[in-house]
């Protein structure tokens, strides 16, 4: 998150208080509902399509389901 520059504008809003939607716990910043943000352009973000769609686990659903599964748990 250190080279996103929305997640340093997110940050900063958070450390100023300036919201209740967003905090950070564990190094990790969550939105409201739980949701881990991901930085857009990361290794994360691909890691995270690749175990939800493409593994064992996963089952290996369509586009939508995915989406849907990461959605659900990543901002």
């Amino acid at each position: 998150m250190k080279h996103d520059p929305m997640a340093k504008k997110l940050i900063d809003i958070v450390r100023k208080g300036k919201t209740k939607r967003l905090w950070i716990e564990d190094d990790l910043l969550y939105t409201k509902g739980r949701r881990i943000y991901v930085p857009k352009w990361s290794n994360q973000r691909r890691t995270l399509v690749r175990e939800c769609h493409g593994t064992k686990w996963a089952g290996h659903p369509g586009q939508r389901c995915t989406c849907a599964l990461l959605e659900s748990a990543y901002y």
